[in-house]
């Protein structure tokens, strides 16, 4: 499949996939050597990343780039445009089934999405408030269309049996909820969801909303565990909710579950291992959220960089003389220079046939020469990549047309 006949938009979206992608790795490493031990400060650096890899395509768009050193000409990889002289895309070009499988792979998904949150919005409504005292102050509401508590942007939905809960069970499920109320984990959800929406085609955006999960899930049972105070009975109790929850997953990733998280036996672990945290101080927290912006924005400008050491996205590099040397079948154009010229060997005997043959290739020279001099005309901003711009002031020049024949300037 040729990269060349791609439009701009899987080009925009492909690279900056890729930089999401360098980005993500370059986060990974970095708290793999620091191993902080805050789950808050952690969530806070990859909902950071995940707030970048969204704005990647605008801000490869916006920054200026930093000028590069001479890159040669405009490579279709590099713009996303087709080659110049290259026949208008057909139908069923590759570029364009290229352009309709992305389109329909990111409208399934954000129409699954809008589907989830279609039906959140019903569950909420449906759902009747919950007039315990203990639930004075909080929104919280019971459905019997659920089998197991989770939280929907700031509300907290139980099943209708809760009011036959035991008083630590209910006790340990809020302090878990609330705690996913109080990270906002429903939002972090939703935004990784439109993320992997449009980036369906890259690993990374099915890896970071998974780990953002996970995050949610260690932070909401650490929450619990220390509400109740006995880690190994709320493990029961996550196991207990667990088991009561149909296997069937009727709603979306953003509704948060208590019962539908990751991995239980990682969870589990976790819970009874139980290693202290170290709350990060608010100066590193602040260096390591401007490290990642600082990341993100080199990427992007990396991006924007490369873009115009070819040619600017969207715009077509000019067509001439400077432009067309790297075209297939580009003749270098005639010049034609005052003074005396080279003896002509057409004009001595024995030589009348190859005079003829050298003047046919002349002419083809001069036929090609005003022909690239009647196309558009050469951007005076761009660099010239002419290999014989050098000696177009000189007077070697003028012996060009003979050069040109394989033979030499004189006898």
């Amino acid at each position: 499949m040729t990269v060349a006949l791609a439009p701009d938009l899987v080009i925009v979206m492909g690279q900056s996939a890729l930089r999401s992608l360098l980005l993500g790795a370059l986060v990974f490493a970095a708290l793999r050597l620091a191993r902080p031990r805050d789950l808050r400060a952690e969530t806070h650096i990859w909902t950071a990343v995940l707030a970048g890899a969204l704005a990647m395509p605008f801000l490869s768009a916006l920054l200026p780039g930093v000028p590069l050193p001479k890159l040669g000409p405009a490579h279709p990889a590099i713009t996303g445009l087709p080659p110049l002289g290259a026949p208008a895309p057909s139908f069923l070009s590759p570029g364009l089934i290229l352009t309709g499988v992305y389109l329909l792979g990111a409208a399934f998904a954000l129409l699954r999405i809008l589907a989830g949150l279609i039906l959140v919005a019903l569950l909420y409504v449906r759902a009747e408030p919950v007039a315990e005292p203990w639930a004075r102050g909080r929104t919280i509401r019971a459905s019997a269309a659920v089998d197991g508590p989770l939280s929907v942007a700031r509300c907290i939905v139980l099943p209708a049996d809760y009011a036959a809960w035991p008083e630590t069970k209910l006790a340990a499920v809020l302090a878990h909820e609330e705690c996913h109320v109080r990270r906002g984990d429903f939002f972090i959800q939703l935004l990784a969801s439109v993320h992997r929406a449009l980036f369906w085609f890259s690993p990374f955006p099915w890896w970071l909303q998974r780990k953002l999960g996970e995050l949610a899930e260690t932070a909401s049972d650490a929450a619990g565990a220390r509400r109740i105070g006995d880690p190994a009975r709320y493990a029961e109790i996550l196991i207990e909710v667990t088991r009561a929850a149909r296997r069937r997953r009727l709603l979306p990733r953003e509704a948060v579950a208590m019962a539908h998280g990751p991995d239980l036996a990682r969870r589990v672990d976790h819970l009874l291992s139980l290693p202290p945290e170290h709350a990060m101080g608010a100066a590193a927290k602040g260096a390591a959220l401007a490290a990642v912006v600082a990341a993100a924005l080199g990427l992007a400008d990396m991006h924007a960089a490369l873009a115009q050491g070819g040619a600017a996205p969207g715009r077509r590099v000019p067509s001439g003389p400077a432009q067309a040397a790297d075209q297939p079948g580009w003749s270098p154009p005639h010049a034609q220079a005052a003074g005396p010229r080279a003896p002509s060997r057409a004009a001595r005997p024995g030589h009348a046939a190859r005079a003829s043959s050298s003047a046919a290739r002349r002419a083809a020279v001069n036929r090609t020469a005003d022909a690239a001099a009647k196309t558009a005309a050469v951007d005076p901003d761009l660099p010239s990549y002419d290999p014989l711009a050098a000696l177009r002031d000189h007077d070697t020049v003028a012996a060009l047309p003979v050069i040109l024949t394989g033979r030499g300037l004189s006898q």
